[in-house]
């Protein structure tokens, strides 16, 4: 139902999270589940857009990320691997630097620590988006037998992905940061 695009400042701990929601199923999660999409939508805060018809138009979000990569000079986007492969290609194709980003412990746990850590120092900004502080009352944290940890809705039958997206962006900003503080990126590879 949602398909969402996080950005995230390292330096400021903020992240901004954008999502799409198919017109047809936000009208249909107002009745069923009360939730406030189309409200949303009207709703500069929330950053949500509605696509027409009852799937994600991929090719408005590509214009919209495309757009959104430029505004604010993207390195790179970290991306769920699950259905994006078009989107994917369009956006390498246009120069951007894509990554793909695993949903399990491996990928999520050390951004999801790193997002609770800020939390509960009360560092995380998001600029009171209202999608976005929904998502987060849907979200619990899942915990594997090594003390891994990544977002989950197992509690809550409703949306966690732009929860998701805010982990991934900051997964993808470490990642991003181990990179370039590579001993092998500043000297180089020494041999004896």
């Amino acid at each position: 139902d949602l398909t969402c695009f996080a950005l995230w400042w390292p330096g400021l701990s903020f992240a901004r999270v954008w999502s799409w929601v198919p017109e047809d199923t936000a009208s249909k999660r107002m009745e069923t589940d009360r939730v406030p999409y189309l409200r949303w939508v009207e709703d500069p805060l929330a950053l949500l857009e509605s696509t027409e018809g009852n799937v994600a138009h991929l090719d408005l979000i590509e214009r919209r990320v495309l757009d959104l990569a430029e505004q604010y000079q993207v390195r790179s986007i970290a991306y769920d691997r699950w259905g994006a492969t078009q989107l994917v290609q369009h956006l390498q194709e246009a120069g951007l630097e894509l990554t793909a980003f695993g949903q399990g412990y491996a990928s999520m746990s050390a951004p999801t620590k790193q997002l609770l850590r800020l939390v509960g120092q009360g560092m995380a900004r998001h600029e009171a988006n209202p999608v976005l502080r929904w998502a987060l009352s849907n979200t619990v944290g899942k915990t594997d037998e090594a003390d891994n940890v990544k977002p989950d809705k197992k509690r809550s039958r409703d949306k966690i992905d732009p929860v998701v997206a805010w982990v991934m962006a900051l997964g993808e900003s470490m990642i991003q940061d181990k990179r370039k503080r590579s001993a092998y990126r500043s000297r180089g590879i020494r041999t004896l």
